[in-house]
């Protein structure tokens, strides 16, 4: 099985952050991982209706970069935002900006 990178949280960094955090599908992607906590990868590239290709392109940066920590269940990649880790080295960072895209998007979403 092949073994995903996901970096210490003491080697990630406000410039990491920033160009993950910096495409609105990864935006998107985050929303879901914040609403439903631990969730299978698939379900979060059929709720935003992009293609597994595209998702796991975005999955890399997201992870590579520290917001997210994917683990295997059964035979599926399931997915979380390391939101204890981030808290306690960039306190309120991803609340705020999650916040921020929430409200950016509200008109489209309905709300």
């Amino acid at each position: 099985m092949k073994q995903r990178f996901h970096p210490e949280m003491s080697a990630v960094t406000i410039d990491m952050l920033m160009h993950a955090l910096s495409e609105p599908v990864r935006l998107n992607i985050l929303l879901i991982l914040d609403k439903r906590g631990l969730t299978a990868c698939a379900d979060v590239y059929a709720a935003l209706g992009i293609g597994k290709t595209n998702a796991s392109h975005h999955f890399r940066i997201l992870r590579e970069n520290g917001l997210i920590r994917a683990t295997m269940i059964g035979r599926d990649l399931h997915t979380q935002i390391r939101h204890q880790e981030l808290e306690a080295k960039f306190p309120g960072l991803v609340g705020m900006v999650l916040g921020a895209w929430r409200e950016e998007r509200a008109p489209e979403a309905g709300a």
